[in-house]
């Protein structure tokens, strides 16, 4: 037992006070085990922020004029397209080439989803597009990463590695390291390809109650891409980006690199 009598009515008063005593429910008819595994998922739980958060959106999702009304063109002098001319398209090319020469260049791939849209068991990363070659996401990836090494050292004479960041979930972590590691890193230096987890959160009805799985767990879901950056946060990525003072690409199957 990791609680004693008085922890649990702290607990359960906490929980009365946010509206979310029905997490509850079912305590007594649980083993000591299972009391054990739902007092711990409980707590586990940064429940203040997370209902915080909820009502944030809520607020904004009802309180929120016509999107269509908040859609604006952006200025003419805060974008460039690369298509206009081919003098521009080397200008920012050669930009790109030079910022990764001098290692300044991350790349950052949101790579968490299980593929179970697709049909297949393995993460989404592992899966053949249909391409003749054969080539997974991943490899297809991978070989983009070292192109743009390749053109960067015929460049400017030299260049360091793109550091890749592959965020992924408690689901295809292993799947995915393994992949890599049984592909030889795809041709790639492994200390520069980072994995790092997005936070699995609880899920929230729309009445505001944390939902259930089971009587003895809370149910969660990957935070997503809207939890990005909190997840780059807790697992160290934003850190050791500006340590190694890299930019970032977020890249998916369907944009080149730069």
């Amino acid at each position: 037992m990791t609680y004693t009598d008085e922890d649990i009515t702290l607990l359960k008063s906490f929980l009365v006070a946010h509206g979310q005593e029905h997490l509850l429910a079912h305590w007594d008819e649980l083993s000591s085990d299972q009391q054990d595994d739902l007092y711990r998922d409980i707590q586990s739980v940064d429940l203040e922020n997370h209902l915080k958060s909820f009502q944030r959106c809520m607020q904004k999702e009802l309180s929120a004029p016509e999107k269509e009304d908040n859609l604006q063109p952006l200025p003419l002098d805060a974008c460039e397209s690369v298509f206009i001319s081919n003098k521009i398209n080397e200008r920012w090319t050669n930009i790109g080439l030079k910022e990764i020469s001098e290692g300044k260049v991350a790349l950052l791939l949101m790579a968490g989803g299980q593929g179970t849209r697709l049909g297949v068991p393995y993460p989404k990363g592992m899966y053949n597009v249909g391409l003749q070659s054969g080539k997974c996401l991943y490899q297809i990836q991978a070989e983009r990463v070292r192109k743009q090494e390749q053109l960067a050292a015929q460049m400017y004479g030299s260049s360091e590695s793109i550091r890749w960041y592959i965020m992924t979930s408690e689901h295809t972590k292993k799947a995915t390291v393994d992949y890599f590691k049984s592909n030889g890193w795809f041709g790639l230096s492994e200390e520069n390809i980072i994995f790092f987890e997005q936070e699995m959160i609880p899920c929230i009805s729309l009445e505001g109650k944390i939902l259930m799985d089971s009587k003895s767990s809370i149910a969660r879901a990957p935070g997503g891409n809207g939890d990005l950056y909190r997840s780059m946060k807790n697992e160290g990525v934003l850190q050791d980006m500006l340590k190694k003072e890299k930019s970032t690409d977020c890249d998916s199957a369907l944009i080149p690199l730069l």
